[in-house]
């Protein structure tokens, strides 16, 4: 993780530079990185939160950092897409969501609606992880 993190970050960096920020970033999505701009905040906290995990060797500190970070992201996700299904703007990164929708037979506004659901239960998921391993962190 903290070297796919840091190729995020760097990848990041570099695509910002040459103006490509609000690009859509294939391979990382699945860190919650959508565009080049999130890789390069994300890919260097996901960086440093990975190195912090790493050095102190600690199995619940580990999940308590990624499930707070789950929380966070999986949190703005359900905003932004609550925020899509009502906004006539089409953003540069959503150019390829129509034909998305249409593929599994939905309107655009649908695809936001199912996007918001999943990421709204995701973060409720998450955020019961991460009281729980912080529980047991404060615990010790």
């Amino acid at each position: 993780m903290l070297v796919i993190s840091g190729i995020a970050a760097i990848l990041g960096v570099i695509n910002v530079s040459i103006g490509n920020a609000s690009g859509f970033c294939p391979w990382f999505w699945w860190m919650g990185i959508f565009t080049w701009d999130d890789a390069l905040i994300i890919g260097v906290f996901l960086f440093l939160a990975t190195g912090v995990a790493a050095l102190k060797r600690d199995a619940v500190l580990t999940i308590l950092i990624y499930s707070f970070y789950g929380v966070l992201r999986t949190g703005i996700e359900a905003l932004y897409n609550l925020n899509a299904q009502f906004s006539p703007i089409t953003r540069p990164w959503e150019a390829n969501l129509p034909s998305v929708a249409a593929y599994f037979h939905l309107k655009l506004v649908e695809l936001f609606v199912v996007a918001q659901v999943f990421y709204t239960v995701l973060c409720v998921a998450l955020a019961m992880v991460f009281i729980s391993s912080l529980k047991r962190y404060l615990r010790r």
